[in-house]
């Protein structure tokens, strides 16, 4: 038979109804002819028996946060719930003063609240494991409804406190040491954030996009591309981070987009979390998972002013390149003719177009030795 658990308040609520004193000797008079049956086990818990159905029996563990996390290494508890034992505790206490949060008191006969660190612990299994709420409510001894409880209190506190962890760069100088970050790199000027997906995006004088490749890219294109590619890696790089951190993000089972967005946006959270203090997440980065996937085959409408600029990092990119290569040369050769390239590199900066060809076919000569004027050749 098919057993489900009536709660005592609202068996004493039946109980009431009737007007009748409920006990075993008169229990078949007044509930023998019932299409249902409810049979008296304890004090606390009334079944309620649908004929015909059997209740599923799943095997909880007891005690599970008292005998088993307490005795976890650290290494184990991190693997398991995704941030280490000293974030855990600070977790905690930053979600203690959230109203989300707030555990009530049990009331008179019903069960027990869970514990405020079993609530976040709960919390935390789901976002970090694809297993289903059946999983985890097998594992923290409680219903499915209270794990669904638990998730939603913790995600909810969440993205109560996004605007503290989930900023953008406001003031000039931490806007300059963000771009300094990303010039470091490969020496796209500007930056202070990356997107991932560029063809789904117009290009902007804020937003840089690559240049479309349809086979005709001359270098300097080409240039700029591998430039910016290698500059917006670390988004996908995070992603990659953030994903295998949270594997719930890989597959959000939820019936709502914005709680599937409430879901992002509180792993996103935990992340930066983690981060300040210390733990980045790097061995948790899942490259597997982290494949482009939203690719976009429509034209978007860019702006006139961004592909002017993209145009004009593109020249300076190039320049700066083959003046990096030269000026190497230079400090090998030691000779007149270096002197004088090394003069004229200082004034090869943001060219034109047709400037920017005419010095980079001369640095080739240079570098190849091909058309190099008499007086400098070497000796036959």
């Amino acid at each position: 038979m098919m057993m489900t658990i009536i709660p005592p308040l609202l068996f004493y609520q039946v109980y009431h109804l009737w007007e009748y004193k409920l006990d075993k000797k008169n229990y078949n008079s007044l509930f023998g002819t019932c299409k249902h049956k409810i049979l008296l086990t304890s004090s606390k818990d009334v079944l309620f028996q649908v004929p015909g159905q059997v209740r599923e029996n799943h095997v909880r563990v007891e005690n599970y946060v008292q005998s088993v996390i307490a005795n976890y290494s650290a290494e184990d508890f991190r693997r398991i719930y995704r941030l280490t034992d000293q974030c855990f505790k600070e977790l905690c206490r930053v979600l203690s003063a959230c109203p989300e949060m707030q555990v009530r008191s049990p009331q008179f006969g019903g069960p027990e609240r869970v514990s405020f660190e079993k609530t976040v612990l709960i919390a935390l299994r789901y976002l970090g494991h694809t297993g289903n709420i059946r999983l985890i409510s097998d594992i923290f001894n409680v219903s499915d409804s209270t794990v669904i409880t638990c998730r939603d209190k913790v995600i909810s506190a969440l993205a109560s406190i996004k605007d503290k962890y989930i900023c953008w760069p406001l003031d000039a100088a931490s806007q300059a040491n963000v771009s300094q970050k990303f010039e470091d790199k490969k020496g796209f000027p500007g930056v202070i954030g990356a997107i991932d997906g560029d063809g789904a995006y117009p290009i902007k004088k804020w937003l840089l996009t690559p240049y479309r490749d349809t086979g005709n890219l001359n270098a300097e294109q080409r240039r700029f591309n591998y430039v910016h590619s290698s500059t917006r890696t670390v988004i996908e790089r995070a992603f990659g981070i953030l994903k295998g951190r949270f594997k719930k993000l890989q597959f959000i089972e939820v019936k709502k987009i914005q709680s599937a967005c409430d879901v992002i946006t509180a792993c996103c959270v935990l992340q930066n979390f983690c981060i300040m203090f210390g733990d980045t997440g790097e061995d948790f980065i899942d490259d597997a998972q982290n494949q482009e996937l939203n690719t976009c085959n429509n034209q978007p409408l860019n702006d006139v002013d961004g592909l002017s600029k993209r145009d004009r990092i593109a020249r300076s990119l190039i320049t700066e390149d083959f003046q990096t290569t030269d000026e190497t040369i230079c400090n090998e050769r030691g000779d007149e003719l270096a002197t004088q390239v090394t003069g004229r590199l200082e004034f090869a900066r943001d060219l034109h177009a047709a400037d920017a060809n005419y010095h980079q076919s001369c640095g080739v000569n240079f570098r190849t030795n091909k058309h190099v004027p008499q007086a400098f050749s070497p000796p036959s």
